[in-house]
């Protein structure tokens, strides 16, 4: 009776170290797999960056002011009597504008006729018939609107772009506007104590006439010569990050951090990271359980040119 539970004995630890060591072989076979399927290089679909010239633009702004330009005072006291002039108006030195009556108690003064100093638009009046007026009031303005002249600020960063602009653009110019020629004129190099900031000064000249454009904030680009960056395909960067994923010359995998100057539709404009004719990742062809990880050895399948 011991002898047969002796032999079942060992006919079950026989199985069981069969079972174990046929198990750790199948495991060892996969692990096998696995390390060839690792060491086997996957393809990948890549773009070629490529050179590309980039204008640098400093955005400014300020409120377009006409150069020449002339307030409308009364003489004495009084009422308006009549406005002679629509805001908007073109008027002609010395035409009337205002009609004032004395008040009441001056009417030994005489009717006032307010002219206009010199050709130009009426801008805008402030004041409305039957409305009394101070001496010292201001109620319209008069100006050339041929030309006019823009006050801006600026930083230390800038201050050196300023004296190599490759042209001036007004962004937010009408449509229909046309004919406007834009100037630096002067900039100050030393900084304002108060505002910590730099001031330069733009002139503005139209071929029509710009009273519509007074009195607003214009942004305006100072563009700088052009500059050389790298251009790429926009899937091939990863904006979270920051990052490119590309292949070397040695078709092994790399990651590179990059800074993005701009992106331009499907393409993106990098500013450093990455040199011209360097081949960035766009897709892979994977194992299902495997990620593209640096230093893994591809084949390119495939190459697109970001200049194209």
């Amino acid at each position: 009776m011991q002898a047969q539970n002796t032999v079942g004995a060992r006919l079950v630890l026989s199985l069981f170290f069969g079972c174990l060591i046929g198990l750790t072989l199948s495991n060892f076979s996969r692990a096998e797999t696995k390390t060839a399927e690792e060491k086997k290089p996957y393809e990948v679909s890549v773009d070629v960056s490529a050179n590309t010239l980039i204008d640098d633009v400093i955005t400014v702004g300020g409120i377009l002011k006409p150069k020449r330009a002339f307030h409308i005072f009364p003489y004495n006291d009084g009422v308006v009597e009549k406005v002679m002039v629509f805001p908007g108006s073109h008027v002609e030195k010395d035409q009337t504008i205002f009609v004032i009556k004395p008040l009441e108690d001056l009417e030994e003064f005489p009717v006032q006729k307010i002219e206009a100093k010199a050709s130009g638009v009426l801008l805008w009046v402030n004041v409305s018939e039957g409305e009394i007026v101070k001496k010292t009031q201001p109620i319209g303005l008069v100006a050339d609107t041929r030309e006019g002249s823009i006050r801006f600020m600026f930083s230390e960063n800038d201050k050196n772009a300023l004296e190599s602009l490759s042209g001036i653009k007004i962004k937010n110019l009408p449509k229909k506007q046309g004919g406007v020629s834009v100037k630096l004129v002067a900039f100050n190099r030393l900084v304002d104590e108060e505002t910590l900031a730099y001031t330069g000064f733009l002139d503005v000249k139209c071929e029509k006439n710009c009273e519509n454009l007074f009195g607003k904030y214009l942004d305006i680009e100072l563009i700088k010569s052009a500059s050389k960056y790298v251009v790429v395909e926009k899937r091939a960067v990863n904006q979270r990050k920051n990052e490119v994923t590309i292949v070397n010359n040695q078709n092994r995998i790399e990651v590179r951090s990059v800074v993005i100057k701009k992106i331009i539709g499907e393409k993106i404009v990098l500013s450093s990271g990455l040199k011209a004719g360097e081949k960035t990742v766009l897709s892979a062809a994977l194992p299902g359980w495997k990620r593209p990880k640096k230093g893994d050895l591809v084949v390119v399948k495939q190459s697109d040119f970001a200049g194209k």
